[in-house]
C-alpha cells in the first residue's frame, strides 16, 4: 500500500525527485538494517526503492533481499557500508569540481604525508635524533551542505518544476538534554545547589549516565512531502523542502568520516583495527587508552581533547562525525567495559565549546568588528580591484555571460553568492544552467566562440579571486584582524607545550589551556582562507577556495638533537619545539617567511612572531574600530568647524613630532640601561628577528623557568 500510495503523486512532482542509483539504494537500505541491528524492514525497503523503480520491480528486489537476510546470506555488509560512506553517493557520469571533495578526490590528495617523506636530506633532519609528536591542532571546514541562503542564482533557479527550487534532506540532527542522573538532580535540595563540587558535577555530566532516548530534529513542520506546494511561500522553509539553510547533507557526512580516517591513519596506533604504525607519529596509542575508562582520563575527554565549533548545525555535526570516526573504535571498547561492569547506561560524552552565533569569531565577523567591513569597502574601491574585476576583458565577458545566459549578471554579481550557487548545485547533483554544465556544453562551438574555452572553470576562478581579494589586500590586513581571536585560541593550546614559564605565559594568554593532545576547530571556508592569508601571501595567494571538508593541521614536535648536532642548526631552532603546517595533504611550512625553504619543520617561535602582533585578544576591540569619522552634522557636513581643520592638523603634526623625539630619547636611555644594546665599550648585541627561550626568575614563585624573550645577556627579561 505504501508503494502504491507513493505513486499516486502527479507526474510533475515525480520528475522533481532525485532518483538514486540501485547501488546507492541498496547501500542505504543495508546501512539502516545493520546499523539498527534489527531484522529486515519491509517498509524501509519500499521507501528506499520506490524512488527508482516501478512497484513490481521494487517488490521483487525487496523480497529478494528479505530472503537473503532471512537465511543469513548477506555476509559482506561491512563492505557495502564502507561504500555508503562515500562512493555510492556520487554519479559516475558526472564531472565534479574539486570543490565537491568526492571520495576519489579526497583519496588522491588529502592524506597526511609522513614526516620528511619527500626529502630527508635537509640540515635539520640530518642533525636530529628523534622527532616526538606532542600535539595536533586541526581546523576543518564543514562538509557538503545546502545553500546558506535562498539565492536567486539564475533565471529559473526557483521555478517549482526545477530541482534547485526545493532541497530535501535525509541527514538529520539528534539531540538530548542531560538526564536527572547526569546533573545529579536527586541530590539537590533547595539551598544546596551552591554546595555541589564542580569536579563531581563535571564527572557526572560527562559520564552520559541516564540517557534514555534522542530527539530527531526535522525541519518539516511547514512542508509536505506529498503536497510540497500546499503551504504558502511566506510560511515554508527558506529552501522550500525539509532542509534548513546551510544544512549538512549525506555527502558531507561521508567527507568527515573520511577526514576521521585520514587522521586515524596519521596519528593513531591501535592493533584492534590494524593500525600498527601511524604514518606520521603516535599521538594516541589506543592499545593503552583502552585501559583508561575513568571519566576525565579517557583519550576523548578534556584536557586530552579540545573541541571548538560555532553554533551552526553543519559545523557542529561535521566535528562530531569526524570525532566519531577518530575515537569510535575506542569508545566501543569502553562501552563494552561499562556493560561488563554493570554500567551499561553510561554513554561517552564529548564536550564542545561554542558561543552565541552572532558573536562567534571562528569566521570573519564584520557585525562585531566593523573595521573588517571598512577594509572590504576599501579593497573593492582600490584601483587594482577595479582593473581586475570591473574593467578587465575577463570581467566584461563574465558580465555578458550573466546577462545573456543566466538571466542577469546582478543575480551572481556577489562572488560569494556565485560560488555558493554553482557549487551547491553541482555537488548535490542538481541541474546547472547549460552554459555552466561542463558535461553538456564543454565542446559547444558557439559558446566557445562567444566566451572562449573552459567557461565553467574561468567563471569559478574569476569569482574565487574576486571574493578572496580582500583577504590578501594590504598584506592581509583584513585576515590578520579577522583571525586575532582564533590565533589567540590556537596559541593558547600550542604554547603550553613549550618550556616557557607558565606564570609569564598566563599573563599574556590568561585563557591558556591545559596540555592537550588533539584540538579540533570545526569552522568554515572563510576561516581557512583568512587563517592561511594571515601568515602571508606565499601561504595563501587568493587563488584557492577551500573545498568541502578541507583541513589544516598544525603538528607540534619535541626536537631531540644528536650529540654531535651542528650548533648553528640548534641556534636556528632555539625553543626545541618545532611545528609542521599541512593544508589538505600538502606540507606548506616552508612557505612561511623565516622557515627553511627545504624544511618541513620550523621552530615554533617563527609562528609566534608571525601572529603575535595581531593575536592579543585584549587589543581586538581597538583593531576593530573603524578609522573613518562618522560624526557628521546636518546635511552630511562635519560637525567640526571647517575653519579650524587647518589649525588642528598643524597642531597634530607639531605634537606628533615632539612626542616622537621625546619617545625616541626615552627609549634610547631605556635600552642603554636595561638591555645594554648600546654599550660604552662599543660592543653591540645583535637582536635577531626571532623569539628565543631565555632564563628568568619568576618574581612571584621565585622559580626559574623559560620565557620567550630577546636574546640579551642579563638576568631580567621582558616577555614578548
Amino acid at each position: 500500500n505504501e508503494v502504491i500510495y507513493f505513486y499516486k503523486d502527479d507526474e510533475r512532482q515525480r520528475k522533481k525527485l532525485k532518483t538514486p542509483s540501485l547501488s546507492s539504494n541498496i547501500i542505504f537500505l543495508i546501512n539502516i538494517t545493520s546499523e539498527q541491528n534489527t531484522s529486515f524492514n519491509l517498509s524501509n525497503a519500499m521507501r528506499a526503492f520506490s524512488t527508482s523503480f516501478s512497484p513490481t520491480i521494487c517488490c521483487v528486489l525487496v523480497l529478494t533481499l528479505q530472503l537473503l537476510t532471512h537465511y543469513n546470506l548477506m555476509i559482506p555488509i561491512h563492505v557495502v557500508q564502507a561504500s555508503m560512506k562515500g562512493q555510492g553517493l556520487y554519479q559516475t557520469d558526472r564531472t565534479y569540481p574539486s570543490y565537491c571533495s568526492t571520495p576519489d578526490q579526497m583519496e588522491a590528495t588529502r592524506h597526511i604525508p609522513p614526516l620528511y617523506s619527500s626529502n630527508a636530506n635537509t640540515p635539520l633532519y640530518e642533525n636530529v635524533d628523534k622527532f616526538t609528536l606532542l600535539h595536533v591542532t586541526t581546523v576543518i571546514r564543514h562538509g557538503a551542505r545546502t545553500p546558506y541562503a535562498p539565492h536567486q542564482c539564475w533565471s529559473n533557479y526557483d521555478d517549482h518544476n526545477v530541482d534547485t527550487s526545493s532541497w530535501e534532506c535525509t541527514l538529520t540532527s539528534m539531540m538530548n538534554p542531560q538526564s536527572e542522573d547526569a546533573i545529579s538532580l536527586e541530590y539537590l535540595e533547595p539551598g544546596e545547589v551552591e554546595t555541589i563540587q564542580n569536579e563531581e558535577y563535571s564527572e557526572t555530566a560527562q559520564s552520559g549516565k541516564g540517557l534514555f532516548f534522542l530527539y530527531q530534529k526535522k525541519y518539516d513542520a511547514n512542508w509536505s512531502e506529498e503536497y510540497p506546494d500546499h503551504y504558502p511561500d511566506n510560511m515554508v522553509n527558506d529552501l522550500r523542502g525539509n532542509c534548513q539553510r546551510g544544512q549538512l547533507i549525506l555527502k558531507g557526512h561521508a567527507q568527515q568520516l573520511t577526514n576521521g580516517k585520514i587522521l586515524q591513519k596519521a596519528y593513531v596506533k591501535y592493533s584492534a583495527i590494524n593500525l600498527d604504525e601511524p604514518k606520521v607519529g603516535t599521538l594516541f596509542d589506543f592499545d593503552e587508552e583502552e585501559l583508561k575508562t575513568i571519566v576525565k582520563q579517557r583519550a576523548y575527554d578534556e584536557p586530552s581533547l579540545y573541541f571548538r565549533s560555532d553554533d551552526d548545525e553543519r559545523t557542529l555535526i561535521s566535528g562530531q562525525i569526524l570525532l566519531r570516526q577518530f575515537f569510535g573504535d575506542l569508545m566501543k571498547e569502553h562501552q563494552q567495559h561499562y556493560k561488563d561492569e554493570g554500567k551499561d547506561q553510561d554513554r561517552p560524552v564529548i564536550r564542545v565549546h561554542t558561543a552565541d552565533r552572532d558573536k562567534d569569531v571562528l569566521a570573519p565577523n564584520p557585525d562585531i568588528c566593523p573595521r573588517l567591513k571598512e577594509l572590504e569597502e576599501e579593497a573593492k574601491a582600490s584601483r587594482d580591484y577595479q582593473e581586475k574585476f570591473v574593467e578587465s576583458e575577463e570581467a566584461k565577458i563574465m558580465k555578458q555571460l550573466g546577462d545573456d545566459e543566466l538571466g542577469g549578471y546582478w543575480m551572481m554579481e556577489d562572488p560569494g553568492v556565485a560560488i555558493d550557487c554553482v557549487m551547491t548545485t553541482s555537488c548535490a547533483d542538481k541541474t546547472l544552467p547549460y552554459v555552466l554544465d561542463v558535461d553538456k556544453s564543454k565542446n559547444d562551438a558557439d559558446l566557445i566562440e562567444k566566451y572562449g574555452p573552459d567557461i565553467f572553470q574561468r567563471f569559478v576562478d574569476f569569482n574565487i579571486e574576486k571574493f578572496s581579494y580582500v583577504f590578501t589586500y594590504k598584506s592581509g590586513k583584513y585576515s590578520r584582524i579577522a583571525t586575532n581571536p582564533l590565533w589567540n585560541e590556537i596559541l593558547a593550546g600550542l604554547l603550553i607545550h613549550t618550556g616557557a614559564d607558565k606564570y609569564e605565559m598566563h599573563k599574556a594568554w590568561p585563557d591558556i589551556r591545559p596540555e592537550s593532545k588533539f584540538a579540533l576547530y570545526s569552522a568554515h571556508d572563510t576561516t581557512i582562507m583568512t587563517l592561511l592569508a594571515s601568515l602571508g601571501y606565499n601561504v595563501y595567494d587568493g587563488s584557492d577556495w577551500p573545498p568541502y571538508a578541507s583541513m589544516i593541521n598544525i603538528e607540534l614536535y619535541d626536537i631531540e638533537y644528536k650529540t654531535d648536532a651542528d650548533d648553528n642548526i640548534q641556534f636556528l631552532n632555539p625553543t626545541g619545539i618545532g611545528f609542521r603546517l599541512i593544508y589538505n595533504g600538502d606540507v606548506i611550512t616552508n612557505r612561511i617567511s623565516g622557515c627553511g625553504k627545504i624544511e618541513e619543520i620550523c621552530d615554533l617561535d617563527i609562528l609566534v612572531l608571525h601572529v603575535y602582533s595581531f593575536s592579543d585578544i585584549t587589543e581586538w576591540d581597538e583593531q576593530c574600530t573603524p578609522l573613518k569619522n562618522d560624526d557628521t552634522g546636518i546635511n552630511g557636513h562635519s560637525a567640526v568647524d571647517k575653519n579650524k581643520i587647518g589649525g588642528l592638523v598643524l597642531l597634530y603634526l607639531i605634537g606628533g613630532l615632539l612626542c616622537g623625539f621625546v619617545g625616541a630619547f626615552i627609549m634610547f636611555l631605556y635600552l642603554s640601561k636595561k638591555f645594554d644594546y648600546i654599550s660604552s665599550n662599543g660592543n653591540k648585541h645583535v637582536c635577531e628577528d626571532t623569539l628565543q627561550l631565555t632564563t628568568s626568575r619568576n618574581q612571584v614563585s621565585n622559580v626559574e623557568g623559560k620565557v620567550y624573550g630577546l636574546p640579551v645577556p642579563i638576568d631580567e627579561r621582558d616577555f614578548i
